[in-house]
């Protein structure tokens, strides 16, 4: 049976968001390094890409993955949209393993509003066809 673990998870830091009267953004790459932020996010400590083992599947066997927009949420306050997940195409190794190293764009939704202090969480789903 196929088997995803998390190594470790898609992160964005800490961040801060001047106002909210455009969309802005937060991107974090598959490679790491420097946050990429526009308009009125400013990235205070960094993020990291996710890292998931993926087990158990035929060995050199590419994998279709497919993860859509999701939002992370936080009580009180509006979502942040994460999406353009950024991965390289997955080939399982000869023990029918592979490592996914995900990126992505965090992105506010413009409308005016603040955004609360505090931790936001949400689901990430994984799809993963061969």
């Amino acid at each position: 049976m196929q088997q995803q673990q998390k190594i470790s998870a898609l992160s964005f830091g800490q961040f801060a968001i001047g106002t909210n009267n455009a969309e802005s953004t937060l991107v974090i790459s598959k490679r790491g390094g420097t946050t990429l932020a526009t308009y009125r996010i400013y990235p205070l400590a960094h993020g990291q890409p996710g890292h998931y083992l993926l087990t158990a599947y035929l060995a050199f066997t590419p994998l279709i993955i497919t993860i859509p927009p999701f939002d992370i949420t936080r009580s009180g306050s509006q979502a942040l949209r994460i999406e353009n997940f950024d991965f390289d195409p997955v080939i399982t190794d000869g023990s029918g393993a592979a490592l996914l190293i995900v990126g992505a764009t965090l992105k506010t939704n413009g409308a005016g509003g603040t955004y609360g202090d505090g931790n936001y969480t949400g689901v990430m789903n994984i799809t993963i066809n061969w």
